[in-house]
């Protein structure tokens, strides 16, 4: 049985008409006098939820983010309901349910579409102008506030937008909106001219399949010389025909949707012959260039949904302009894109992503890319194979019921990214993805969401890594006991900064509470409205230099003559679907004098005289069943030392542990082990209590200890 729908995910929520980031989200800024580095870019992308929950003005829901490069990405919840365009121009993503195409660019404002708009408030203020004085007052879509004669003023909402989607579902968007004129942003500004450049008229006409006039069609105008000139997109009216003034320069229209041929609704890529603007002209896109068949072959079964997107990117040495356009519809869609006639300038590329997942016997996943770049032939085919793809085993822990789960598989390159989420099938999920050199494959495991606010509980992250041709790796999300990490850029393909470093005065330390046992996976606290479920404090021998709500990432001012620098963090998870409610208390230590220059690896953005601070912290390996239980009997549990900066810990001189069944009453858990490697032998009861805690205790000769107490680390055997 193919799963075809999907559960929603996110910090924030957005509609079409923008974004909107909750609290949860940290923005950490960059150390450069305010400028965010490009590292601290990428710690914002890894340490915040990438899915923020896009509500489409059909009432549809996609999951918006970004790369660390900020190009966007976009994630559909499952198959989509129906086809769908997606446009990307520069830093905006437009996203278009194929219901609304008649009144895009005509009723309701493009803006509206952008998926990475800001939202303020949570809601999209629009200004409503009614073809007559009696037209009705209420406009699908939107909650209409006030009116005066032919204009009104209201909000697109969540719930406007379910609203809008129902009414498509029995009536035409232009018989939905026959009496009105134009929705548009409030306040939005008038286009201005570019005086830098010769401006002058272009007049564009599209033709359709069936060598007709093509109204209703969004176009993007691309400069393929000179990024600096931008880009402008221009509809056509209902006799084919749109005007924009662009300077002079070298062009290409790009066209791109879904449209009738020869009795099959076809989804096209037409990217038309460049040509010269010295004056007043007219060029014209023609759908029936759209020759060249767009598709993928593959030995393991049919995509139950797929996209197929053209990539154009522009640049000089200081700007480059990105123009993707996206198709999303069922696997079985056919596309035709126009091959390249005439010269091409800049990077082209088409690009496929099919999706689809299967429940039968062990659940199984695929999320095959593929890129072909360059000139457009007479036929682009996709085949993905096992050598030119990984399988990725990957296992979930936590509650037993999955229902209101989601995991998020994305594939990303420099220009942006896509891909899909649904719940977990099970404990096992056997996947399969591409291997496609410059490309990264991503996840992200919430394990319990909530459909009225969208706040997830239990969620994890993966770092983006490229997909090893013909591997195999094995992943676990979710498997306790839950604990603390120091951020490691080493394990990143993102530019990512030390996780403790000091330069000078300033001292930087990220902390990354809640992470499973995967060294490959990030952790979050859960959030509660706006705050989250965890604090920090981080203290220059006694004073308090930095201390809040959530996780450490901000840099922060040592006294001067600091001799030893601590925190603790905590975090909580509990209540809903879990049935194992975790508490975690990190204490942390280190003399500064303990601080050796940065590696490399670290990746230190404080300056060359930035040194790595060797805070002690641990990860842990238990056998426990898919809901974290322990089994009966003498157990081993294995302890990894880690010191920041180092591969190795270097100088361990104790590690001890103890372990609770009851939560009061402590048992010392012998140790054994070396080098950075331990192991705490316990003996677990089957009836003492719900859950087992753990407690550690680590020092080093250079005088750095750790205290790291996990409550509700483990369930117990029933």
């Amino acid at each position: 049985m193919r799963i075809r729908t999907g559960l929603v995910s996110g910090m924030g929520v957005v509609t079409a008409a923008g974004l909107l980031a909750a609290a949860a989200g940290a923005t950490p800024p960059g150390t450069d006098q305010g400028r965010p580095s490009a590292a601290s870019r990428a710690l914002k992308t890894s340490l915040t939820p990438a899915s923020r929950i896009a509500v489409l003005l059909n009432g549809d829901r996609v999951q918006v983010g970004s790369t660390a490069t900020g190009a966007p990405t976009l994630t559909f919840l499952g198959a989509p309901r129906e086809k769908i365009q997606a446009v990307r121009a520069g830093s905006a993503m437009y996203v278009i349910p194929k219901s609304l195409t008649a009144v895009v660019g005509s009723t309701w404002d493009l803006a509206l579409f952008d998926v990475t708009a800001a939202r303020p408030g949570g809601r999209t203020a629009v200004t409503i102008t009614y073809a007559a004085d009696s037209a009705p007052t209420a406009v699908p879509g939107v909650e209409v506030a006030s009116r005066s004669g032919r204009t009104a003023y209201g909000y697109v909402t969540t719930a406007s937008s379910r609203a809008l989607g129902a009414a498509l579902a029995t009536t035409d968007a232009e018989s939905l909106f026959a009496g009105v004129r134009s929705i548009v942003p409030t306040g939005k500004a008038a286009p201005r001219t570019d005086s830098r450049w010769p401006m002058h008229t272009l007049e564009v006409r599209a033709v359709g399949f069936d060598g007709k006039p093509a109204g209703r069609h969004l176009i993007f105008v691309v400069n393929t010389t000179d990024p600096g000139k931008g880009l402008s997109a221009v509809f056509t009216n209902y006799k084919g025909v749109g005007k924009v003034s662009v300077a002079e320069g070298t062009y290409q229209l790009i066209d791109s949707g879904f449209a009738t041929r020869k009795g099959v609704e076809t989804g096209y890529l037409v990217p038309g012959p460049e040509f010269i603007v010295s004056g007043p002209r007219s060029a014209t896109v023609d759908l029936r260039t759209a020759t060249s068949p767009v598709v993928s072959s593959n030995p393991w079964g049919e995509a139950a949904f797929a996209m197929t997107a053209l990539d154009r990117t522009i640049s000089s040495d200081s700007i480059t302009n990105n123009v993707r356009s996206l198709l999303f519809a069922a696997g079985d869609t056919p596309i035709l894109a126009a091959p390249t006639v005439g010269p091409l300038h800049g990077e082209q590329s088409i690009i496929r992503y099919d999706n689809w997942q299967t429940s039968e016997g062990v659940a199984k996943r695929y999320d095959l890319y593929g890129k072909a770049s360059g000139r457009i032939g007479s036929r682009v085919k996709f085949s993905f194979t096992n050598a030119n793809t990984m399988a990725i085993n990957s296992s979930f822990y936590g509650p037993s019921d999955l229902s209101t789960s989601l995991f998020r598989v994305t594939l990303t390159d420099a220009s942006g990214g896509v891909g899909a989420s649904m719940p977990a099938p099970g404990p096992l999920l056997e996947r399969r993805v591409s291997a496609v050199p410059g490309t990264y494959q991503e996840g992200e495991f919430i394990q319990s969401l909530d459909l009225e606010t969208f706040a997830p509980a239990g969620w994890f992250r993966s770092f983006p890594k490229p997909a090893k041709a013909g591997g195999t790796l094995n992943e676990s999300w979710g498997k306790a006991p839950l604990h603390l990490r120091f951020l490691r850029p080493d394990l990143s393909s993102q530019d990512l900064p030390c996780g403790a470093c000091v330069a000078g005065a300033i001292l930087n330390v990220i902390t990354v509470p809640m992470s499973d046992n995967d060294p490959m996976h990030i952790g979050n606290l859960d959030p509660v409205g706006m705050e989250m479920r965890g604090s920090y404090v981080l203290k220059a021998d006694t004073k308090v230099i930095a201390s809040g709500n959530g996780y450490s990432y901000n840099p922060a001012e040592l006294p001067l003559g600091t001799k030893v620098v601590s925190g603790t963090q905590t975090g909580v998870r509990d209540g809903g679907i879990f049935a194992l409610a975790t508490s975690l208390t990190t204490q942390f230590a280190t003399p500064l004098a303990a601080a050796f220059p940065a590696p490399a690896s670290e990746n230190c953005d404080l300056g060359d005289a930035c040194k790595v601070v060797p805070f002690l912290s641990a990860t842990y390996s238990a056998k426990v069943d898919p809901t974290n239980r322990l089994s009966k009997g003498k157990q081993s549990i294995g302890i990894t030392v880690q010191q920041v900066g180092r591969a190795t810990p270097k100088g361990v001189t104790s590690v001890k542990a103890w372990i609770s069944y009851n939560g009061t009453t402590w048992v010392a858990a012998p140790v054994t082990g070396s080098a950075g490697t331990y192991a705490a032998s316990v003996t677990v009861p089957s009836s003492a209590g719900r859950s087992a805690s753990l407690k550690i205790a680590v020092t080093d000769q250079a005088g750095s200890t750790l205290t790291e107490t996990i409550r509700g680390a483990f369930l117990l055997p029933r």
